[in-house]
């Protein structure tokens, strides 16, 4: 199994970070419970589908001004219906945080 993963951002796409609201001063850089937080939505909203081998996962990554962290769909990419269900999601994510509708993927097979 070869896996892949999407970033999907910290937190809504519209809404800001806990540190611009608060300044960093006022809020620490640790940003875990927002992660959290956003992982939690994300699971809720978009189920993975029985027989996919996929899930959100919060990853690090590095960065010349220092390491950042992402809630992530980490996917099976030698499977057809993990890959669709990581893209679904990509291009169905939340802007703010009261969205709270379930969206379920339905895997259409290629056609061949």
């Amino acid at each position: 199994m070869k896996t892949d993963c999407i970033a999907l951002g910290p937190n809504p796409t519209e809404e800001p970070l806990a540190t611009e609201l608060l300044g960093d001063q006022h809020c620490p850089s640790d940003t875990t419970g927002e992660l959290i937080r956003y992982r939690t939505m994300l699971r809720e909203r978009f189920p993975v589908p029985e027989g996919a081998n996929a899930k959100f996962a919060i990853k690090t990554f590095d960065h010349d001004f220092g390491p950042y962290r992402e809630v992530c769909a980490v996917f099976d990419e030698d499977c057809e219906l993990s890959q669709g269900w990581a893209y679904f999601v990509e291009s169905h994510l939340p802007a703010k945080w009261d969205e709270t509708d379930v969206l379920v993927f339905t895997f259409r097979p290629a056609q061949k």
